[in-house]
């Protein structure tokens, strides 16, 4: 009893012939509507890969809405469809792009809402977190355009 478990017993179905075996793949196919080809096979033709065609890139649609108005980036990346802490990173990208030609990037700064404090200096793009002078976190966002 206890040396039961050890015996190996042969395979309850046996593996079909090739021949067997060869028959039942070709007539699976020809059901599947594969038709004939190679060894009684056929291959349905591929069709030739067409990439989709893209509009612009998310960089061009920010640049068309700024150069149109000025927008924070709540309105940017609701009109993109992008988050927006995306939006600054692009942002930062077209300042730089737009250094090189004749156009500029124009920030309109923040501003404190209970002290009218504006942050005229502020290298980054992003609205600050808490005013320097109030110490108050009600500030309102940079609105951006392009000149």
């Amino acid at each position: 009893m206890l040396w039961s478990c050890c015996f190996i017993h042969p395979p309850l179905n046996p593996l079909p012939s090739r021949e067997r075996r060869d028959s039942e793949v070709s007539s699976s196919l020809v059901r599947e509507g594969h038709g004939e080809g190679v060894k009684g096979f056929s291959v349905k033709p591929k069709e030739p890969f067409i990439p989709i065609k893209r509009e612009d890139t998310i960089r061009h649609k920010i640049i068309s809405l700024i150069e149109r108005q000025s927008l924070c980036a709540k309105e940017i990346s609701a009109d993109v469809r992008i988050s927006e802490k995306e939006v600054y990173g692009h942002l930062e990208h077209i300042k730089k792009t737009l250094s090189k030609s004749n156009q500029r990037l124009v920030v309109i700064p923040s501003e404190c809402n209970k002290c009218g404090f504006l942050f005229k200096k502020r290298d980054k793009l992003k609205k600050p977190g808490k005013c320097p002078v109030c110490n108050n976190e009600s500030i309102s966002e940079p609105f951006f355009s392009i000149m």
